[in-house]
């Protein structure tokens, strides 16, 4: 007779690659923001200091929480969002809030602070325990890290009433726990706890913002650019590189790119590691600080020259306005003038640029 225990264990655990692939065919991999943030998955966010990656992670939180397109460009799955604010004072990130989402923002997104004088202080910490061995013996001393105690009853408390979470983000890493983070040990037990958090909520993904690590051996790698122990990277799932481009002009427009450690990005029916994100600092119509994060085009890793070159032409036309030939040979240092030349005609025979009646480049109106 056949053992029905041993052939439903056999499926449960085990399956054929044929069998697996033939599921696989129809699978489709569900996102919060499409293409860019994954559903239940565990993720980082890193930049280096003042590249404005809590700015960009409110956009994501403030889309997602109230249905709107991220950067006019991708579709969200709306769902409700916690934002750990663990770096700065609640009056400055309310700033923030007000800078970046509009003083009318309507969504799903709750905010809990990190401060002395709140009851919820999200951490991270250490602890000994005793634990008894499979002969019989307790051994104490033995360190653990897991939530703090108010922090785990308030957020079971906010389970219950918001129990679909979608996406919690985590700002910033270091700010959420005393573990090590060069020690594979520790930052293994924080993900652990980072995994419970993650079950509780059914699911939810956990966007953690991490600072970049000082001269990495490749910049331009996320995967060289995480400071700290390797279980760091061994522990997510997905990886995100904030990069900036140039500084801050007078005019208050700034490009970054944010890099994928995958090239999962699907842009105009190719695949992408990144995309350039253009910032915008203005005053609205009352005169108050406003920040504009807007999609500008994908990053091109491993694109040829030319296709690098129109690129970055129309970058520099889209924050500089008119330029002349000699100023765009200037901004683009390590291309080739004839390879300048080439993108410029392509461009102007494509109509994505033009050349007006005093010799100057610029973007059709």
């Amino acid at each position: 007779m056949e053992d029905k225990t041993n052939e439903n264990t056999k499926k449960k655990y085990i399956s054929r690659v044929d069998e697996m692939l033939e599921e696989m065919k129809n699978y489709k991999p569900s996102f919060l923001i499409d293409q860019i943030l994954p559903a239940n998955t565990v993720d980082m966010l890193v930049a280096e200091p003042k590249a404005k990656k809590s700015f960009l992670a409110i956009t994501m939180a403030g889309a997602i929480a109230s249905g709107s397109p991220w950067l006019d460009r991708f579709s969200v799955k709306q769902s409700p969002v916690l934002y750990l604010n663990l770096e700065v004072a609640p009056e400055y990130f309310g700033e923030m809030l007000n800078k970046t989402l509009g003083y009318d923002y309507h969504g799903e997104l709750y905010i809990a602070h990190n401060n002395f004088t709140a009851p919820f202080k999200f951490y991270i910490s250490s602890y000994k325990t005793t634990q008894k061995m499979k002969d019989g013996r307790i051994v104490s001393g033995i360190k653990k890290l897991d939530i703090n105690p108010e922090a785990k009853h308030a957020i079971e408390e906010f389970h219950s009433i918001v129990p679909n979470l979608g996406l919690i983000i985590i700002d910033s890493f270091r700010r959420s726990t005393s573990a090590n983070e060069n020690d594979s040990s520790e930052v293994s037990m924080y993900f652990n706890a980072i995994s419970q958090l993650r079950d509780l909520f059914k699911g939810a993904t956990i966007l953690i913002i991490h600072h970049a690590t000082k001269n990495p051996s490749d910049p331009n790698n996320p995967l060289k650019t995480v400071r700290g122990s390797g279980d760091l990277l061994a522990s997510i799932d997905n990886l995100y590189q904030l990069i900036p481009q140039r500084s801050e002009s007078a005019s208050g427009r700034e490009l970054l790119t944010l890099k994928t450690d995958y090239g999962r990005i699907k842009l105009n029916s190719e695949y992408v590691s990144g995309i350039d994100i253009g910032v915008y600092d203005y005053k609205d119509e009352q005169g108050r600080p406003r920040i504009n994060f807007v999609f500008h085009g994908a990053a091109y890793e491993g694109a040829t020259k030319t296709e690098q070159s129109k690129s970055k032409i129309k970058e520099l036309l889209e924050l500089n306005g008119k330029m002349s030939y000699s100023q765009i040979i200037g901004e683009c240092s390590g291309i080739s003038e004839t390879t300048i030349k080439t993108a410029l005609k392509n461009l102007k025979e494509a109509g994505e640029i033009k050349q007006n009646k005093d010799g100057l480049y610029e973007l059709p109106k």
